[in-house]
């Protein structure tokens, strides 16, 4: 089994049904179905699925993703290896008939629903730079890293502008004062530093690295930077970090439990991997959850790392 086989052949909810698992017939309404996780014993279903994009999300692992990456997840939470090639030997006893694939390529949000993408441009609107500045957050400093963008949301039939932080993959993360969501392909972005440099700063979200931009009072890192946009990204960046050569990785995860295992899973990672070393940075900024909302609480204006 190659991914594009696993990818439309593979339904979420089935492997699910196959480890003993039923939809939470409470929470489960047509395409959202609600699940114990299969990660730990809950008595509260918080593992999703949404069955016509065939994703998942563990509300309680802060992880989540496509068939590839639940294999991945599924199988190093029970000690067996979990390389993609693993997974796909895994999922090959779970494939079915094709199921509907969804467009990543199509504009949409986290609830799935239709967003087109109507135009970007560089930051100028007072409502987008107010609310920067009430996150602490310089837009003079940090708007080469982000522009503005309107949209049209097809469901609602309204148009809405907002910040926009561009990935790999041609993909924006989206937000404003009362919306968090993505635009096209989610993905990491990477961003070279001003130096050459064995050092890598992980971020979850974009708003806590523009807000170090400002802390240190720069337009550009020294070092190089990795933000995730979404924590089921951790497991492929692994491999981007023992690409790139680094030695020392700062991690800037939130201080909540998802954070809080990334953090281990990261270190336990690293263990494989002596001449890497994992600085958790999280005592920076607690007891705050973040480091936007450190710095909101403290305008501390020091770079520790």
């Amino acid at each position: 089994m190659n991914i594009k086989h696993a990818l439309n052949t593979v339904y979420l909810d089935h492997i699910l049904k196959s480890l003993g698992l039923e939809p939470d017939a409470k929470k489960s309404k047509g395409r959202d179905l609600w699940f114990s996780s299969p990660f730990r014993a809950e008595s509260d279903a918080s593992f999703h699925i949404d069955s016509i994009k065939n994703i998942w999300y563990d509300f309680g692992e802060g992880e989540g993703g496509n068939v590839i990456s639940f294999a991945q997840y599924y199988l190093e939470s029970i000690g067996r290896p979990s390389t993609v090639s693993d997974a796909l030997n895994w999922l090959a006893k779970y494939s079915t008939t094709p199921v509907q694939q969804y467009d990543s390529g199509s504009p949409a949000n986290d609830n799935g629903k239709t967003l087109t993408l109507r135009r970007i441009q560089p930051l100028k609107n007072s409502a987008l730079i107010h609310y920067l500045k009430n996150r602490q957050i310089d837009p003079e400093l940090v708007k080469g890293h982000i522009k503005e963008a309107y949209i049209y949301n097809s469901e609602k039939k309204k148009e809405y502008f907002g910040l926009v932080f561009a990935n790999e993959k041609g993909g924006y993360e989206f937000r404003n004062k009362y919306i968090k969501s993505s635009i096209g392909k989610k993905a990491i972005t990477y961003i070279k530093g001003k130096r050459e440099t064995s050092n890598v700063h992980l971020f979850e979200g974009f708003m806590d690295f523009l807000t170090m931009m400002t802390v240190k009072r720069l337009t550009e890192p020294q070092d190089d930077v990795i933000i995730l946009n979404s924590l089921s990204f951790l497991q492929r960046t692994k491999d981007l970090l023992i690409e790139k050569g680094y030695a020392n990785i700062y991690v800037w995860f939130d201080n909540d439990k998802a954070g809080s295992k990334a953090k281990l899973r990261l270190s336990q990672w690293s263990e494989n991997h002596p001449h890497i070393s994992i600085r958790e940075m999280n005592e920076v900024y607690a007891p705050f959850k973040d480091v936007n909302e450190w710095y909101i609480n403290t305008l501390k204006s020091k770079w520790i790392c």
